[in-house]
């Protein structure tokens, strides 16, 4: 699926300065939601390069924790995700 504006991410947490902490529930696997661009609207929004963005794939219960990787002043974001560790 593509992403869709009517079903943003959603901010959860912001301190006065730095990173902001968003979470996106979709049926798209990480590795659609870290496509360049996906989030069309995200600077709109308010994601910034360094916020974090945690994605949950809602058909498998999959979580992935990724970084803003680019913030466009035109709109678009990309995310990236990191490898998780359990121990």
């Amino acid at each position: 699926m593509a992403y869709s504006t009517s079903i943003p991410p959603k901010l959860i947490a912001q301190g006065i300065t730095g990173q902001r902490e968003w979470l996106y529930s979709s049926v798209d696997p990480s590795t659609t939601v870290d496509d360049t661009d996906y989030f069309s609207n995200g600077y709109q929004l308010g994601m910034r390069v360094g916020d974090k963005l945690t994605s949950i794939v809602t058909s498998s219960y999959n979580t992935s924790i990724g970084a803003v990787s680019v913030a466009s002043s035109s709109g678009p974001c990309t995310v990236i995700f990191g490898n998780l560790v359990s121990t």
